[in-house]
């Protein structure tokens, strides 16, 4: 399976006028110094590079094979002039194809990196997915002897860099939901991308969930989660003004904290208030989806439920007062 490094670069002043291609590409050698090598084995060509854009960025496909490779970036400037940079990079590739029900759990301990970029992916297949009304949570932890590392999923592209949608592996656990995953997707990808320094392990679980409701055939869904879960959930108010709906958690267990309504799957948020078990869903717009994410502080057992009516006249709810911590992840490359 192809992988993928997010490369960016900057170009100097001057070499941009003439008649020269002002193009770049990437190619791979195992040899620092066969030009040869280098044009036999390109990676990504032809790509439009001048000074009018300040700084580029290309995802370039890396060989599939592990080793230390020099990546060479070559730019044939516009006044026919070559211009080159090369870094080094140790493809360290481990893949982990899991079959399971609802949940895998993957250990990769002592990652060595030998003074360059480690990329790590898990290939995990899942369950049939028969429908666009399912999520996945995946949920890790990590130590760290030295350096850092990202983790980030994807359902398209093993071994990529997903902006937005990654974590910096640390001593606490985090998580990560990979929302409505298309019909029939029959893998995911969590990716490891670690820094020079890093020696550590980190050890993850994939959970598959149901995350739609509506006021017509899914209108509650059960749940039981672990300590620290946070699951997304897509509804809609599906109403006039004149009626009005709210979205409600209840069980027994730990806490709850219910936020939102958000645009899109919020990936890197954390609920860090007072319990909240009960949201009024907005009329504005009553037929745009909108996820809630619920936050679990400890085992749960209960449902989550969509229903008719307003959370002041719910079990005594006169206000809900939600803030959000929005993390932001270290990005590495």
């Amino acid at each position: 399976m192809t992988q993928y490094i997010t490369v960016n670069w900057t170009l100097g002043g001057g070499h941009n006028t003439g008649t020269g291609p002002n193009l770049c590409r990437f190619s791979a050698s195992k040899s620092e110094t066969s030009q040869t090598q280098f044009d036999q084995n390109i990676l990504l060509d032809n790509i439009p590079c001048n000074q009018s854009v300040s700084q580029a960025v290309a995802n370039v496909p890396i060989p599939d094979q592990s080793g230390i490779y020099y990546l060479q970036f070559h730019w044939m400037a516009g006044d026919n002039s070559n211009w080159y940079n090369c870094a080094i990079l140790n493809v360290d590739v481990i893949v982990n194809s899991q079959t399971h029900s609802t949940q895998v759990t993957t250990e990769i301990d002592n990652i060595q990196n030998n003074g360059s970029l480690s990329i790590i992916y898990n290939a995990i297949t899942l369950p049939p997915i028969n429908d666009a009304y399912k999520s996945v949570l995946v949920k890790f932890n990590g130590t760290s002897a030295s350096g850092l590392t990202n983790l980030t999923v994807s359902a398209n592209i093993p071994g990529s860099y997903v902006n937005g949608i990654y974590k910096t592996v640390g001593p606490q656990q985090q998580v990560i939901s990979l929302c409505n995953l298309v019909e029939d997707t029959q893998q995911i990808y969590v990716s490891l991308f670690s820094s020079p320094d890093y020696v550590g392990n980190v050890t993850f679980t994939a959970t598959v969930y149901e995350a739609e409701l509506n006021f017509n055939d899914r209108q509650s869904i059960q749940i039981s989660t672990q300590r620290g879960d946070i699951f997304y959930y897509r509804t809609a108010a599906y109403s006039t003004i004149t009626s009005t709906r709210r979205m409600i958690v209840e069980g027994s267990g730990g806490r709850a904290y219910l936020s939102g309504p958000f645009n899109n799957c919020a990936r890197d948020t954390l609920i860090t208030t007072d319990p909240t078990y009960c949201l009024d869903l907005p009329l504005d717009d009553q037929e745009t989806l909108r996820y809630y994410a619920v936050f679990f502080d400890e085992v749960y057992d209960g449902k989550v439920e969509v229903q008719k009516g307003r959370c002041s006249d719910y079990s005594g709810v006169s206000s809900l007062i939600v803030s959000i911590l929005s993390l932001l992840a270290l990005l590495l490359i």
